[in-house]
């Protein structure tokens, strides 16, 4: 869905789905940040909208292993983590994202991961419009 604006009441504004940075170049949406989840709707909402595999959401253990949080470091205030998660599998996993409700893999289908930061995933952005 990049490049699509989605309605969602389920907590946010607006979502739209794709990286952050390209909705502030459009300038349609300056205001655009990296969505904090922070329940079941926001997560299924993004699970099923999202291209690809997985997308960032806000919120890294970057600081200390285990302890997640979001950019203005607050503590994340939901997870759902997919089956055996978070991992930090290969010990270098400190971002957060969301899995697409059509992931192939069935442990993580539609929940949270963690991932390593530097993967090609785009961001789930959420807005307030203008």
């Amino acid at each position: 869905m990049v490049g699509t604006s989605l309605k969602a009441n389920v907590g946010f504004s607006w979502m739209k789905v794709y990286l952050c940075g390209e909705a502030r170049l459009e300038k349609k949406h300056p205001n655009a940040t990296i969505a904090k989840i922070t329940n079941m709707d926001e997560l299924r909402f993004c699970a099923n909208h999202i291209s690809g595999p997985q997308s960032f959401i806000d919120g890294t253990d970057s600081e200390i292993e285990g302890h997640w949080r979001y950019q203005n470091g607050l503590a994340v205030t939901f997870t759902k983590w997919g089956e055996n998660q978070p991992d930090s599998y290969g010990g270098n996993q400190d971002c957060l994202t969301v899995t697409s409700s059509s992931n192939q893999n069935t442990w993580a289908k539609g929940l949270m991961d963690d991932t390593g930061c530097g993967e090609p995933w785009g961001l789930v952005c959420s807005f307030t419009p203008q």
